[in-house]
């Protein structure tokens, strides 16, 4: 009777032993795929957060260029008397901009 109850008692366990292991298996795959779906949004937001610095920057520097433009028009005409048109001052502005 006793041996009868052990067999039973260790088949028990190792049927518990099993269950607790499929039901790791599958929180562990679950885990995964919510850790897949998070990177794949995270990157989205990243990709999203990069355009908007990359258009800002290039507002910044198309600001950066008519102010520089401007005030090279009036540097010129100031020193030479010469007057300079907007496109050659932008023209230039960007050559010297494109050399650093």
């Amino acid at each position: 009777v006793e041996a009868d109850w052990r067999v039973r008692d260790q088949a028990n366990r190792e049927k518990a032993q099993a269950l607790v292991a499929e039901a790791r298996q599958r929180a562990a795959k679950a885990t995964e795929e919510r850790l897949s779906l998070a990177a794949a949004d995270q990157a989205q937001q990243i990709a999203a957060a990069e355009a908007d610095i990359k258009a800002a920057t290039e507002r910044a520097l198309g600001e950066i260029e008519t102010i520089a433009a401007e005030a090279a028009q009036e540097i010129v005409a100031r020193v030479s008397g010469i007057q300079v048109s907007t496109d050659e001052a932008r023209g230039a502005v960007k050559a010297s901009m494109a050399n650093g």
